[in-house]
């Protein structure tokens, strides 16, 4: 049973005025809490600094919904207009506090994000009017203002198709969003609360082309295909399933691998399946090539990208956990042993892009590390460029391009003394956007980087270094080209058709293998 009630498009089309009038908004709730997103987030009882004190309706909104506290009835008449509250009312969004009937208190956390407004079970740090009983349920819809939460949705490209899947979806979240361009989306969870939650959250939105959907991964839409999947599957190792949302099996992968088998089944030719999770390098198997042998047969006919946020070890993780008070050493050593049994290298907090191929051309299998700024376009970008390279050398079209030296890359030269001088030992060129990379080059290949401005082709710069004498006239034309090609796909370069995206301010690096 749902703390909501599914109302009239009336009653929710009001509850939507109410809130767009109190400036209930992400811009508008920023603001007010002086943060940058509204990720950043921090009950009162979680130690937000302010005054407690509510002025007015916005005030008010933020009290009940996000800090799931309790308001003094002869306030909530006097902020809330009648439509507005006989509208929250009705949807059972508010009530009578149990324990003190001249207070009003929320049902559930409900709070702008992503353009929308989102409902989800309360917390213990913003309990409203839920028991202890009810705080700690097994089929909690958690909240989907988490940092990880914006990481995994920040993943997603929001170019149009046809058909969007988002599996444990939780609140709905990644559906409601991808409803903008995906022309009918499925929001798939195995809890029945999460489906409600989810249906509930639709209709708040008044959004009609998501279909909400129970069941055990992909069983409610067999026989149907994607053109894009979404998941944020639990990860979280556990003995025992306490929370369904976040506890993923002993070793935090076992709904990962179940998903990861059936995506054959169920993503089109040229469709793209996007996970963000924690899985582990196994002894002399890394998880790029772990998630392709998970596709079974016909892995062949799929690309693979793994983007890490970050790594440790997963011993080190819980022993910094259990140093933290949040386990204890006992959980930490079972955990250590488990670990070890598996032959665990590190943990990785990563993003994974599966592509299905629409022709026949090698497999293309990819991992680097995220770099500070790195957003969903920049590994779309890796994968379109992996997968051009895979088809094709590319040679007659690089000889034509006009290349372009990176802005973000950063030349670093070592010198040795030798006879008198200086003398060049080491070179690299060093990225730290999109991906880390290091890339070693010998001084005179470095130095004539700077000319690449997109104002000659790769095949004029070639024949303007072998006569100036800065290149053997014995290296050819689909050598330098080769050489091109490297330093695109290691983001040193750029190319017209394939240049990295605009990067926005809105990125942050993950926080947390522990959070749903």
């Amino acid at each position: 049973m749902i703390p909501m009630q599914i109302g009239t498009p009336a009653d929710f089309a009001a509850a939507r005025t109410c809130f767009a009038a109190a400036d209930y908004t992400v811009e508008g709730v920023c603001r007010r809490l002086g943060i940058q997103t509204v990720y950043e987030f921090r009950s009162l009882r979680q130690g937000r600094e302010g005054s407690p004190e509510v002025a007015d309706p916005l005030d008010l909104l933020i009290r009940l919904f996000l800090d799931g506290a309790a308001v003094d009835a002869v306030l909530v008449h006097e902020l809330l207009p009648p439509s507005g509250f006989e509208a929250l009312t009705a949807l059972g969004l508010l009530d009578r506090h149990p324990d003190d009937p001249g207070k009003y208190a929320a049902s559930v956390l409900l709070y702008p994000t992503e353009s929308l407004y989102i409902a989800s079970d309360l917390g213990s740090d913003a309990p409203g009017l839920a028991r202890e009983a009810q705080l700690n349920r097994p089929d909690r819809v958690y909240r989907a203002i988490t940092p990880n939460t914006q990481v995994f949705l920040c993943r997603l490209p929001t170019t149009p198709c046809e058909r969007f899947l988002d599996l444990c979806s939780g609140t709905g979240i990644a559906a409601l969003v991808a409803s903008r361009y995906a022309a009918h989306a499925w929001a798939v969870d195995i809890t029945e609360r999460s489906t409600r939650f989810a249906e509930f959250n639709a209709r708040l939105n008044g959004i009609d082309n998501v279909t909400t959907l129970q069941g055990d991964l992909y069983e409610p839409v067999a026989g149907i295909t994607f053109d894009r999947i979404a998941v944020h599957p639990p990860y979280v190792p556990a003995t025992e399933q306490r929370y369904i949302y976040r506890d993923g099996g002993e070793d935090g992968e076992e709904v990962l691998w179940r998903i990861v088998a059936r995506i054959p089944e169920h993503l089109r030719p040229g469709g793209r399946f996007f996970c963000t999770c924690a899985a582990s390098d196994r002894s002399g198997a890394p998880l790029e090539q772990r998630i392709r042998a998970g596709l079974g047969k016909r892995h062949s006919e799929f690309d693979v990208v793994v983007v890490t946020h970050y790594e440790v070890h997963p011993s080190e993780f819980y022993y910094r956990m259990a140093a933290g008070g949040r386990i204890s050493f006992a959980e930490a050593e079972e955990r250590h042993r488990l670990f070890q049994s598996v032959q665990a290298e590190q943990t990785l907090y990563c993003s994974i892009v599966v592509q299905r191929h629409t022709t026949s051309r090698p497999a293309v299998t990819v991992r680097r590390k995220r770099g500070k700024m790195a957003e969903c376009g920049d590994i779309e970008w890796l994968l379109d460029w992996s997968a051009a390279v895979a088809a094709s050398d590319l040679v007659p079209e690089l000889l034509d391009a006009r290349p372009v030296l990176s802005p973000d890359a950063r030349l670093h030269l070592t010198h040795q003394p030798q006879a008198g001088e200086w003398i060049a030992e080491t070179c690299t060129v060093a990225i730290e956007h999109p991906f880390p990379r290091t890339v070693e080059l010998s001084p005179s290949a470095a130095l004539f980087l700077p000319r690449l401005d997109g104002t000659r082709t790769t095949r004029e710069h070639l024949q303007q270094l072998q006569a100036e004498g800065e290149m053997s006239p014995e290296i050819t034309p689909e050598a330098f080209a080769a050489f091109i090609r490297n330093l695109v796909t290691d983001g040193v370069v750029q190319l017209a058709g394939f240049r990295l995206p605009a990067r926005s301010n809105g990125s942050q690096e993950a926080v947390g293998l522990e959070s749903g």
